[in-house]
């Protein structure tokens, strides 16, 4: 009988160092579990915030792209207005060429009729 409270003893002495060894085993478990836990929700913060400023930057590439078109359309326009200006230019100095040359060709012309007026005077005095 002795051996066998011994036995008894013994085994639940052990069955609860198994319980403690057990439940310790299991808060460990529980702590590691948490710090992962806690591991990954920094890793998902760290990748939200990584994703929102991808997208912020992704934003700006966008309104920059946007900028972009919207200055070489402006740019388009005023080369077009600078086009149609020198054209104007270039028809206007044709026409001041063609005015000039037809003041010079009044100019001889009314010399020529002064010089023969002048002749015809000359030829009327005589007589």
């Amino acid at each position: 009988r002795d051996q066998l409270r011994t036995s008894k003893a013994q085994l639940q002495a052990e069955l609860q160092a198994a319980k403690t060894s057990g439940v310790e085993k299991f808060t460990l478990a529980e702590k590691a579990l948490a710090a992962c836990k806690a591991e990954l929700q920094g890793q998902v913060a760290l990748l939200s915030a990584q994703s929102a400023k991808a997208a912020a930057r992704a934003a700006g590439e966008t309104k920059r792209a946007q900028l972009h078109s919207a200055l070489q359309g402006r740019a388009d326009a005023l080369q077009h207005q600078l086009t149609a200006q020198e054209a104007r230019l270039t028809q206007k100095e044709a026409r001041r060429l063609e005015l000039e040359g037809t003041v010079q060709r009044l100019v001889a012309e009314r010399t020529r009729q002064d010089a023969l007026r002048d002749a015809f005077v000359a030829a009327c005095a005589q007589r």
